[in-house]
């Protein structure tokens, strides 16, 4: 019985460091994630993730237009 304490103060403190580790790991990714956008939006890439050509209403043949046709 005297084992059982040791023993499940080494369990809490691993699960305790795996969890402050992917604390961590998300704040640094989130950091990056960030850091990664903002550098090439102030470089004038602010419009990157537009279409080429920008239409209102859909051409005749497009995807839009034939979804809700039916075959028969």
């Amino acid at each position: 019985m005297a084992e059982v304490v040791p023993a499940g103060l080494w369990g809490l403190l691993a699960g305790s460091a795996l969890l402050l580790g992917a604390a961590l790991g998300t704040l640094v990714g989130a950091i990056a994630y960030t850091a990664g956008n903002l550098w090439p939006a102030r470089r004038g890439a602010r419009h990157r993730k537009r279409s080429g050509h920008r239409s209102s209403k859909s051409q005749p043949g497009s995807a839009c237009s034939t979804a809700g046709r039916s075959a028969w």
